[in-house]
């Protein structure tokens, strides 16, 4: 665990984040000097970190280890204490069931949305919580929309996790949060988490500053809903830039990743234009895989102001307009199934709504005429994974 030591975020001359796809310079020198140079996650807030994050705030591992590079000697320590620590919760009868409470969870939610995390934490937080047994439904996410982006890490802004390791940690994070948590959980370490806040220090308050200096004054993943999401849909809009977060455009439907790479590559898609990418869900691809091929192609190809609109996943290095886990998803005769290429979709990040801007009559035409594109599965687990997984909106957990 914890963050590597230089990736093209930090690389010198470049900006940013490492999926802008507009960074100059030898490409063999960039990938042999400053991508994955180290052992570690990527230095971005990407799904890895975000999970290594919330770890602490769950209460299931020492705090301030969470952050630490994944070169650096003090992981050798935190190595140390963790085993020592785990002997002495035995000893204590202190289990990972009565840390992972609702209020934990709850804590963990808030805090994924002040520090700008992965998408991926509204099917793993969830996957988690369920396997404690708790219930964590996405309308706790959507409650929690007002907390402001404190931090403002890649690809969200210009930090990286190392910077903020160096100012303080998660400890620190989550003292700039108290005011929004419940500090009564139990950690690792046997105390309330009130404890580990007022040990916290802010070593630099630029990387991790007051609520009221936070890097955007909303949460930096926002839940949708709409004719085209009625049972919800996600986009990191920590990651949109101002520009984008009120936009509509034409679709461009394509039924796999492979075609609207093609589309990308080949110069077929235009700026403004909304991809739809649909049959990705758990059920209809099956598995949910991430879409990065087609957000890096966007990129590489500088169509900033092309929204992508899809029933699948994301990688946590995701930037941009780009919206995931529509549900119902296709295969299950969501809405999303239905667009054609020219249909009107409007996103309004702000009004968290999503809608497709076509007739309902018309709509009842199409559906009447539906078949579903049911991907080719070899009998096995796979199979019975698509006749038993749940939708993204619960997490994509097996029943």
């Amino acid at each position: 665990g914890g963050p590597g030591q230089m990736d093209i975020r930090n690389a010198p001359g470049k900006t940013l984040s490492i999926d802008h796809g507009d960074y100059t310079g030898d490409p063999e020198r960039l990938n042999k000097s400053f991508t994955c140079a180290t052992c570690g996650a990527c230095e971005i807030m990407g799904t890895a970190n975000t999970f290594q994050c919330l770890a602490e705030v769950l209460g299931i591992c020492v705090p301030g280890t969470a952050n630490i590079p994944g070169w650096h000697a003090d992981k050798l320590e935190a190595a140390r204490v963790t085993g020592e620590r785990v002997v002495e919760m035995v000893r204590e009868g202190l289990n990972a069931r009565q840390l992972l409470t609702a209020a934990a969870f709850d804590n963990a939610v808030k805090t994924a949305m002040a520090i700008g995390g992965s998408t991926n934490t509204l099917l793993h937080l969830p996957a988690i919580a369920d396997s404690a047994g708790v219930t964590l439904p996405v309308s706790r996410f959507a409650e929690a929309a007002d907390v402001p982006t404190l931090l403002a890490v890649s690809p969200n802004g210009p930090w990286g996790i190392q910077d903020v390791w160096a100012a303080g940690g998660m400890p620190a994070v989550l003292k700039q949060l108290q005011s929004l948590l419940d500090t009564s959980t139990t950690t690792a370490m046997g105390v309330p988490l009130r404890e580990v806040i007022d040990a916290a220090v802010v070593v630099d308050p630029e990387v991790i500053p007051p609520l009221e200096k936070a890097f955007r004054p909303t949460a930096g993943i926002a839940i949708l809903h709409g004719n085209l999401a009625p049972d919800s849909c996600v986009i990191k809009a920590a990651g949109v830039h101002e520009s984008m977060m009120v936009c509509s455009g034409p679709a461009r439907c394509f039924d796999s990743e492979e075609e609207a790479l093609h589309a990308i590559n080949d110069d077929v898609v235009q700026q403004g234009e909304v991809i739809v990418l649909r049959y990705q869900g758990p059920k209809g691809s099956p598995g949910m895989p991430e879409m990065l091929g087609a957000t890096a192609a966007l990129k590489a190809k500088g169509l900033k102001r092309t929204a992508l609109v899809t029933d699948g996943r994301f990688s946590g290095a995701t930037s941009g307009p780009c919206v995931g886990h529509i549900c119902p998803e296709a295969a299950d005769g969501g809405l999303i199934a239905l667009v054609q290429d020219g249909d009107v979709i409007a996103i309004d990040i702000p009004a968290r709504r999503i809608n497709l801007a076509v007739p309902q009559e018309e709509l009842q035409r199409r559906r009447e005429h539906w078949r579903p594109v049911e991907k080719a599965v070899p009998a096995g687990y796979m199979r019975r994974y698509r006749k038993h997984v749940r939708p993204a909106c619960e997490g994509a957990i097996l029943d």
